[in-house]
């Protein structure tokens, strides 16, 4: 867990000899990275509902 602005996040990483046979993985990673690194906000399920409504509410 890593606290960014006051926004707790779960934060995950991959070697890079992870999942070689990945389709998407020199996009992914490039040539010179060792691995991939990402962190997604623990209130993630609250901002997608969030834009779900704001989305149906530009709809209507």
């Amino acid at each position: 867990m890593k606290a960014s602005y006051g926004n707790e996040k779960k934060e995950y990483r991959a070697r890079k000899h992870v999942r070689t046979d990945c389709p998407i993985r020199s996009r992914c990673l490039g040539k010179s990275a060792q691995e991939k690194k990402f962190s997604v906000t623990y209130y993630r399920e609250e901002y997608e509902t969030l834009q779900g409504w704001r989305a149906h509410r530009a709809v209507t």
